[in-house]
């Protein structure tokens, strides 16, 4: 269920799972709320579930076990109001790097994101790049270098640059999602 919560089936992920499970200087994944629906709020708050339906499979209907988590799950009311939204208004160029394997903010923000900007019409202002990395904000120095050199040719010259495709589930589950931008290998993920 989390694979699913914070991005889909894709490449990685377990390594993913397992890297951020075992996290001494982090919380662990346990104490990652936001994975659930509860997401950490300004002052320590919290923006509830009520309205979460936890599933672990595509069928149609609940299956017996998901009734059951649903029934059973702890339920929260929302406390605050003051959680940064991001609307997905953006009125420049954005060109977003995202680790699939990051479960600090997972997958599923940057595909919220990237909803939200199609919503408003502004999909072409959105350039999405999937790395193969688990950390936060993991990247090599290669990634960032073409991810910037990218976004400054883009406002220079209009030329929007290339990016992957995120919303689309074959593609994040596919086994080499995620190789077109990454430079070098984590170990958590097979060579690409």
């Amino acid at each position: 269920m989390v694979e699913r919560r914070s991005g889909g089936e894709r490449p990685g992920f377990h390594g993913a799972f397992a890297y951020w499970n075992a996290a001494r200087s982090l919380p662990p994944l346990s104490d990652l709320p936001f994975l659930f629906g509860l997401y950490p709020g300004l002052n320590n708050g919290t923006a509830g579930n009520l309205g979460t339906v936890y599933r672990s499979t595509d069928r149609r209907r609940l299956t017996p076990a998901e009734r059951q988590l649903n029934r059973d799950v702890l339920r929260v009311r929302s406390t605050t109001v003051d959680i940064p939204r991001v609307n997905g208004t953006p009125g420049i160029p954005v060109l977003s790097l995202h680790g699939i394997g990051d479960l600090f903010v997972p997958l599923s923000m940057e595909q919220v994101y990237a909803r939200r900007t199609a919503q408003h019409g502004r999909s072409k202002l959105l350039v999405s790049r999937a790395i193969r990395a688990t950390g936060h904000c993991d990247f090599t120095q290669p990634e960032l270098r073409r991810g910037f050199d990218d976004l400054v040719r883009w406002v220079r010259g209009g030329h929007r640059p290339g990016g992957d495709a995120i919303l689309d589930q074959r593609a994040v589950a596919d086994p080499a999602f995620g190789c077109r931008f990454t430079s070098g290998t984590r170990r958590e993920f097979s060579a690409c």
